[in-house]
């Protein structure tokens, strides 16, 4: 399994992976902002199962747009996005899922962990 963690923020990216690394076997990797992380999806051999993404990022591209080339390439590719903006304000894929920011270790381990083997619908 292949998990992309993209967020302009170390801590956050690091957060991430600190709550996942234990909880799931996976190649881990990380992106600065949506050109950064279409790169990396590009110079990747194999699929990226999981996209971790936030949804405002510095650059021409926010997470979602990012998210959406991705998943476009990628249909089997499960995306969670994070934001301190509610629900609401995301427009999303119907398959994809949120996260709100803040969250705890706690929060993001047992949501990713539930929508990694499918025991949550889509919000």
């Amino acid at each position: 399994m292949t998990i992309l963690i993209v967020d302009d923020q170390e801590i956050v990216r690091k957060l991430v992976y600190v709550a996942l690394k234990g909880s799931v076997d996976a190649v881990f990797l990380e992106a600065n902002d949506a050109a950064e992380a279409l790169k990396i999806a590009r110079e990747r051999d194999g699929p990226i199962d999981l996209l971790v993404s936030d949804v405002v990022m510095p650059g021409r591209m926010n997470g979602i747009e990012m998210a959406a080339q991705l998943f476009h390439a990628h249909p089997e590719m499960k995306v969670v996005l994070m934001s301190g903006y509610p629900p609401e304000a995301v427009t999303m894929e119907p398959a994809w899922h949120f996260i709100q920011k803040p969250f705890a270790v706690s929060e993001i381990r047992e949501s990713i962990g539930s929508i990694l083997t499918g025991n949550r619908l889509a919000a």
